[in-house]
C-alpha cells in the first residue's frame, strides 16, 4: 500500500489493536485519531493500541492512545518512522523492535511524546538492532523509566532532553489540531 492516510477515527472497546497497520511503503500517515481500551480479549501480543507492523513507514502524529493492555504502540516497521506529538496514558509505552524487512538505514524518531502513568517498567522499550533510533524532547509523568534499550549495541540509540514532569506544569503545550 502506497499513500495512505488514517486520520479523524474514535476506536474504543476493540478486541485487538485499535489500528494495525502493515505492508505501507511509502507516503503513509496515521493523524488524529483516539484510540481507548484496546486488546480487551486480553490475547498476547494482540493487545496493543496502535500497531505499527513489518514492511512499512509512517509519520504517526496527533493521536491519543488510553488505556490498553499491552503497549500504546508497537513499532515493527522498516525504518524511515516518525512518532511525534502523541499522547500515552495508561498503556504500555512504545515498544520497538525489527522484523524481516528493514531499511537499515531508515531513522526511527521519536519526539515530543507525551506519557502519562505507564504500567510496565519503561515507557520506551527497545529491542531494534538495526535501525538508528532518536528519541528527543519527550515528556513523561510516573515512576516509570523512561528507555530501556534491550539490544547492547552501543550508538544505535540517540536519546536526549527526555523530561519527567507533571503535564500540569504549564510548560507543555500540545500541537494537536482537530
Amino acid at each position: 500500500f502506497k499513500h495512505v492516510r488514517i486520520f479523524n477515527n474514535t476506536i474504543y472497546n476493540t478486541k485487538r489493536e485499535g489500528i494495525q497497520i502493515a505492508n505501507m511503503t511509502d507516503d503513509v500517515e496515521v493523524y488524529n485519531n483516539l484510540i481507548i481500551n484496546s486488546g480487551t480479549d486480553q490475547l498476547y501480543s494482540h493487545g496493543n493500541n496502535l500497531q505499527i507492523g513489518d514492511n512499512t513507514i509512517a509519520n504517526v502524529y496527533n493521536n491519543i492512545l488510553i488505556k490498553a493492555p499491552e503497549n500504546g504502540m508497537i513499532v515493527l516497521g522498516s525504518g524511515d518512522i516518525s512518532i511525534h506529538d502523541n499522547y500515552l496514558e495508561n498503556n504500555g509505552g512504545i515498544f520497538i523492535d525489527n522484523r524481516t524487512v528493514t531499511i537499515h538505514d531508515g531513522e526511527i524518531e521519536l519526539r515530543n511524546n507525551y506519557f502519562n502513568e505507564g504500567h510496565k517498567n519503561d515507557n520506551v522499550t527497545n529491542q531494534n538492532e538495526l535501525n538508528p533510533i532518536k528519541i528527543f524532547d519527550n515528556f513523561w509523568y510516573g515512576n516509570v523509566n523512561f528507555l530501556n534499550d534491550k539490544t547492547g549495541f552501543e550508538g544505535k540509540v540517540t536519546a536526549w532532553n527526555n523530561l519527567n514532569q507533571s503535564f500540569t506544569s504549564g510548560k507543555i503545550s500540545l500541537s494537536w489540531s482537530w
